[in-house]
């Protein structure tokens, strides 16, 4: 029996008891313990730098094929290439993470609550899906609050501010029901759906949070009027054709703006109806 106070290299994976035949178990990726190596100070450093090394690699790899190829990195993960890349999932909180503190105080990812009372009282469905009696709601929180409904208002835009920007990814779930539904001939699985609308989704998101802190901080403009998003939703639209072209295939010229307009009109739909349900349930909770 051997003396040393370190493990024997074992013949069998100490997590899952599989059988090794190198460094690495090829069942769970355990790693073999080597103590010439594995207890020497000089090589856990070196280990540990070239995993953080590497992880910013795939960061800015990532990153610099979101920006300048729009579509290959959900073509790459659909085809299986995954390891040189971050997760879908991880791109987007990083993203959304961006949003979360430096989007400045801006209405664009929540309704006013004149918009959204006004669509109830002119039965304009574009303006209050669900058909919310915002006015009667304004009186009643205002009065239970004990604030003057000017107040209210005031509480009510800040605190719509501060959860719209937590639920962001809720509306790629059902934007991708859409795309499922105009390319499942391309994919069937709606995961590759869902993997698409994450990855454009935050690039909108990006260009978005981009455009506003230019305004705001650099230009300084005091309120962004709705005609100024036109160019953003342009340079969005083409970042969006070239990547339904990449991911879905080409196909001829009348089917694929057909599908490019669906997908854009999806994207418009699910972004209105998460801004009114923000500012609506946010209300109906104060």
């Amino acid at each position: 029996m051997s003396n040393s106070p370190f493990p024997q290299a074992p013949n069998l994976c100490i997590s899952c008891s599989t059988p090794l035949e190198g460094t690495y178990c090829h069942h769970c990726g355990e790693k073999r313990i080597e103590p010439e190596k594995d207890y020497n100070i000089f090589h856990y450093v070196r280990e540990t730098l070239e995993q953080f090394l590497n992880f910013d690699a795939k960061v800015l790899r990532s990153y610099g094929l979101f920006i300048s190829q729009p579509g290959q990195l959900t073509k790459a993960w659909i085809e299986g290439l995954r390891k040189p890349y971050i997760k879908p999932l991880s791109l987007f909180l990083t993203v959304a993470v961006g949003v979360h503190f430096f989007l400045p105080t801006t209405n664009v990812y929540f309704e006013l609550l004149d918009e959204i009372r006004e669509g109830y009282a002119t039965g304009n469905r574009l303006q209050n899906i669900v058909g919310y009696d915002m006015g009667t709601a304004i009186q009643e929180k205002s009065k239970k609050l004990g604030i003057s409904e000017a107040q209210f208002y005031t509480l009510a835009f800040k605190t719509c501010w501060e959860k719209s920007k937590l639920f962001l990814i809720a509306i790629t779930p059902f934007w991708a029901l859409f795309l499922w539904g105009l390319h499942y001939r391309q994919h069937r699985y709606y995961l590759s759906h869902l993997i698409f609308a994450m990855h454009s989704f935050a690039f909108f998101m990006a260009i978005d949070l981009l455009f506003l802190l230019t305004m705001n901080n650099l230009l300084h403009f005091e309120s962004v009027d709705d005609w100024w998003f036109l160019p953003l939703f342009m340079g969005y639209g083409i970042y969006l054709w070239l990547s339904l072209r990449k991911v879905y295939g080409k196909s001829g010229i009348v089917v694929q703006f057909m599908r490019f307009l669906g997908s854009l009109l999806a994207l418009i739909v699910c972004i209105i109806l998460y801004r009114q349900m923000v500012t609506i349930l946010t209300v109906w909770q104060m």
